[in-house]
């Protein structure tokens, strides 16, 4: 039983670091996305308050605002995508926390749909970023979902190693 312990606690602080990181993701992707309108509004003609496009543009590292833009969205979307997934970690750890073991047929159910949705979500985030760099005409730097679909695939494995586990506990109540 020490161990399971120690799997809890472990879980505690896993828990507590997805909530962190997926707030930080939500304000990661509401800044980007907020100097997306900007590049926007300096597109069409228009100011935005006293923030100058060349600085901007330096600090997002774009040639022009077309290119900050789109640089912007696809950084928005890879955010709010490692914003929605660390946020299902969260409420997977959340119910483990509160069933006091991951042993269990639901947890075991519910970190197989974890691991089929960081595929899918990443796969999803990885197409509609090759639509905007297609859309704003510029070249792609490798694949961010690698470690995602990775990710998903162990958890996969994960839910069927609980699974048994949940089994076996069954087996000697």
């Amino acid at each position: 039983m020490k161990t399971l312990g120690t799997i809890q606690k472990t879980f505690r602080v896993f828990m507590n670091l997805a909530k962190a990181v997926a707030i930080l993701s939500f304000v990661m992707a509401g800044l980007v996305l907020l100097v997306a309108g900007c590049g926007m509004v300096w597109r069409n003609g228009g100011r935005v308050i006293d923030l100058q496009m060349e600085d901007m543009l330096s600090m997002t590292g774009a040639v022009g605002v077309d290119q900050m833009i789109g640089l912007t969205l696809v950084d928005g979307v890879f955010a709010l995508t490692s914003g929605v997934l660390s946020w299902m970690a969260h409420l997977y750890l959340k119910h483990e926390q509160a069933d006091g073991t991951p042993f269990t047929m639901d947890g075991a159910n519910r970190l197989k749909r974890l691991g089929i949705r960081m595929i899918v979500l990443s796969l999803v985030a990885e197409i509609v970023a090759e639509v905007v760099h297609a859309c704003f005409r510029m070249s792609r730097q490798g694949a961010w979902c690698d470690g995602y679909v990775l990710l998903g695939v162990v958890l996969i494995l994960t839910s069927l190693v609980l699974r048994y586990g949940a089994e076996l506990e069954q087996k000697r109540v």
